[in-house]
């Protein structure tokens, strides 16, 4: 018969295995804490907090960060992660004490297999939710990782399916017809414009940052773009935003977006999708490499260079709304147009292919930098004189 002494060493090292091995599921899930929804965070504080006036004050806390609106607990609570990881220590040194094997027996996280590789999976998983119209993903990761490149796979994919077409601001070094591309937001609303009603956009928008960060939400072309997502499902199309920092990612794209893609190392991308058809959780490895050939050093800029709030205007109400769409962007056309200077009194009309001109060659000078405000200024006094001398001229 064993001894006591062995059978409580047996006892000590399955719980010293144990709580490593529930540690370290825990870990995993606290590494992608950006990618948590609010029910992911009730979830971990259900099992990871063991004090029961701590698990409530956590659990009211993040009942009442929801009811604000925010549209994740990593933007809806302030160093929520590190209170949860000192939360989940403290449990780990309770159950070691008092709760054993049992105790431990309860934190449940995710099984912690190591990294199953993609190979596995149907690559059908990566566009099941973006199939239908309106509806977003996100991907996020440090430079060099391979964020275009999983961008460009869900791509691949996503053309591949009936009636359904690739369009980003992802520059080819050569022409595929699997991708259109999409230099700016005009060759965007040019794309949309000739697709055939029938037919399912998926659009992806690379170094998202450039051009839609949430550092710059107060700015008119952010402004413009939000709309723009707001219209995505009424303008037939899905949406993809590649974004090297989660903290910088709009907003309406953290609310929108229920498919996460975190790319850690190239070939290694962490995968969250919660619907509407799939849901889907797995870190894997052997992440494929796209066939399309495109251009990993473009800067990836996409310019606003449409009125975004003019086109909706203009197709609002029509029978047609794609016939609408290509005739405001030919009237939109860039080139000279003719102006009326907007100095009162003046009505001369001029030619200029810059919209922000408002004056004519005669009174341009008006907004030239360096004589604009010594010219104001000589004008208000001139002013002033002329009333003074008409009032002193009076019997």
């Amino acid at each position: 018969m064993p001894s006591e002494a062995w059978r409580n060493d047996s006892l000590g090292q399955m719980v010293m295995i144990e709580s490593t091995k529930r540690m370290s599921q825990a870990l995993e899930r606290l590494r992608l804490f950006k990618m948590w929804s609010w029910q992911d965070a009730v979830d971990f504080v259900t099992v990871a907090v063991w004090d029961v006036q701590e698990q409530e004050a956590f659990l009211n806390l993040i009942r009442a960060s929801q009811a604000t609106g925010a549209a994740s607990p990593s933007v809806g609570i302030k160093n929520f992660e590190d209170k949860l990881r000192i939360a989940t220590a403290h449990s780990f040194h309770i159950a070691d004490r008092i709760g054993g094997i049992t105790g431990l027996g309860t934190m449940v996280f995710e099984p912690n297999g190591g990294l199953r590789t993609w190979r596995i999976y149907n690559p059908s998983i990566l566009t099941a939710n973006l199939e239908e119209r309106g509806n977003f993903a996100r991907i996020n990761g440090v430079p060099g990782t391979g964020k275009t490149n999983t961008g460009c796979v869900i791509s691949e994919h996503f053309a591949s399916l009936p009636s359904h077409v690739s369009i980003g601001n992802v520059r080819m070094l050569k022409p595929d017809p699997r991708f259109i591309y999409a230099k700016d937001a005009r060759a965007l609303f040019e794309s949309i414009a000739n697709l055939p009603y029938d037919v399912t956009w998926g659009f992806t928008h690379d170094e998202g940052g450039l051009s839609y960060s949430k550092p710059d939400q107060a700015t008119r072309r952010v402004k413009d773009l939000d709309k723009l997502m707001r219209c995505v499902r009424k303008l037939g199309g899905s949406y993809i935003l590649i974004e090297q920092r989660e903290d910088s990612v709009p907003n309406i794209i953290i609310e929108f977006a229920k498919n996460i893609f975190y790319t850690e190392a190239k070939g290694i991308v962490s995968i969250e999708m919660r619907g509407p058809n799939l849901a889907f959780r797995d870190t894997v490895k052997d992440f494929p490499k796209t066939t399309l050939p495109f251009d990993t050093d473009d800067i990836a800029m996409f310019d606003v260079n449409v009125d975004i709030q003019k086109l909706f205007s203009a197709i609002s109400g029509s029978e047609d709304p794609k016939a609408s769409l290509r005739e405001f962007l030919a009237s939109e056309t860039k080139g000279p147009k003719e102006r009326v200077c907007t100095k009162p009194g003046c009505g001369q009309v001029f030619v200029s292919d810059d919209h922000r001109v408002r004056y004519c060659e005669t009174h341009r000078r008006y907004y030239d930098g360096a004589h604009y405000s010594a010219d104001k200024r000589t004008e208000r006094e001139t002013t002033k004189k002329e009333s003074l001398d008409e009032f002193l001229s009076e019997p």
